[in-house]
């Protein structure tokens, strides 16, 4: 997998005292002894000096002083992380993409600590913060075929739509629909679906799939109908 698909930069909700949002900046990366733990930060920026100038109006962005959480979920390692925008580009969705299983969050920074649920050891686990993750749905590979996923990419036109193509070429589209509410559960309906070969026959299927090399990548073109 190349690395540049375990890295990637977005916003999360930001709520504060007077439960107003405004966006937070963060990075998700795989993370963990197996790549399988979502690892967020939220990124602190600093002035970069030199010698004794006071303020070179020069600004970076450090990871390594940010709060940050982890998310486990299903477990096995993480082969894709990927943001999509809203419209108004205050808040993130983001996907992530096993073999067996793609999570959709939208990452939220909260007045208050959220406990870990993942556990160091017995009897040690992760610090509490107040960085969440928030995950909304997962769509298992069992309602796609079976086949282990290759690709995930929000629709940018429209963020509630996402596509997903498998190690064999299938490929598929899934409406996000659920409201922001407290108790609302975020749920993905199918849409479009089929394989990257258009003259694929049942007859043909099993011969494909021997010749089939497991890679497979997903983006919209040119307007919110077009998927390449």
């Amino acid at each position: 997998v190349p690395p540049s698909t375990l890295l990637a930069f977005g916003k999360a909700a930001g709520i504060d005292q007077t439960s107003k949002t405004r966006p937070i900046q963060i990075m998700a990366m795989a993370h963990g002894e197996a790549g399988n733990l979502l690892h967020l930060v939220k990124l602190r920026v600093e002035a970069l000096k030199w010698n004794t100038q006071r303020d070179t109006k020069l600004r970076s962005l450090n990871p390594a002083a940010g709060e940050y959480c982890d998310w486990s979920g299903s477990g096995g390692p993480i082969q894709q992380i990927t943001f999509g925008a809203d419209s108004d580009g205050s808040t993130s969705w983001l996907a992530v993409l096993k073999a067996e299983s793609i999570t959709i969050l939208r990452p939220i920074y909260s007045r208050d600590q959220t406990p870990s649920s993942i556990f160091i050891d017995a009897e040690r686990r992760y610090p509490p913060s107040r960085l969440n993750p928030n995950p909304i749905l997962s769509l298992s590979n069992e309602k796609t075929g079976a086949r282990p996923y290759a690709d995930v990419a929000f629709n940018p036109w429209y963020i509630r739509q996402f596509a997903v193509v498998d190690r064999l070429g299938y490929w598929s589209i899934w409406n996000i629909e659920g409201q922001k509410r407290k108790r609302t559960t975020f749920e993905a309906r199918p849409g479009k679906s089929g394989n990257i070969r258009d003259d694929l026959t049942p007859d043909q299927d099993s011969k494909y799939h021997d010749s089939a090399d497991g890679w497979g990548r997903l983006l919209w073109a040119g307007g919110v109908s077009t998927l390449v």
